[in-house]
């Protein structure tokens, strides 16, 4: 069955998401990391969205000073699909690539 194409429940997620720091929250899947400084969470802004923009799938981002935060739904869905679930796992390889925490 192709999951690109239908609202995943968390459920239906759970299993993908063990051992990243995403977590099904409504229709999003949303994530929180800190760094010990400004460059670390912008080196990871910046390799996740050349990802995103290679995948033609794009989450939204939040980044401060030691912190960046990344929200991944399928607006054109209305929620979760398996999409978001490969870029999740692959924004949580980045984030360990750069030692978030």
């Amino acid at each position: 069955m192709d999951t690109d194409q239908y609202v995943l429940s968390a459920d239906q997620t759970r299993d993908d998401l063990e051992g990243t720091s995403f977590q099904h929250r409504d229709n999003a899947l949303a994530a929180s990391y800190t760094f010990p400084d400004f460059a670390t969470a912008a080196r990871l802004v910046a390799l996740a969205s050349d990802l995103a923009q290679s995948l033609g799938h794009h989450p939204d981002i939040c980044f401060g000073w030691g912190k960046a935060s990344f929200a991944v739904s399928s607006h054109d869905v209305g929620g979760v699909t398996g999409r978001d679930v490969t870029l999740a796992k692959a924004i949580q390889d980045l984030a360990d690539e750069v030692g978030a925490q």
